[in-house]
């Protein structure tokens, strides 16, 4: 197991952020001002906001791997919750017929 594995991929980002962009700053930047025209705090800007492109990315991969589903069955009494769309298990609530709070996705 790689330290990449132990972190959740968005932290990663954040706090490597730097060494991922430090190659494109420095003496580079001056070769892009020479031939494309554009200074640092351009190139700064467009970096960031590729930095917050890829961070809102990851965190809607990361809330996409959280379990849902549109139907919740009671752990208790079997009773099943019926949702139009996929929701997670916060949703779900209290059963109303044995006001448990432990559901199952139901297939």
């Amino acid at each position: 197991m790689n330290s990449f594995d132990s972190i959740p991929v968005a932290e990663y980002v954040r706090v490597n952020i730097k060494s991922i962009f430090s190659p494109f700053m420095g003496t580079a930047t001056h070769k892009w001002r020479s031939i494309y025209g554009f200074d640092s705090k351009t190139l700064k800007a467009a970096f960031e906001r590729i930095r917050d492109t890829a961070l809102s990315a990851l965190s809607q991969m990361e809330q996409s791997q959280e379990e849902r589903s549109m139907r919740w069955k009671c752990k208790d009494c079997q009773y099943v919750k019926h949702f139009t769309e996929p929701v997670p298990l916060e949703t779900a609530g209290r059963c109303p017929r044995c006001k448990s709070t432990e559901f199952r996705p139901s297939l």
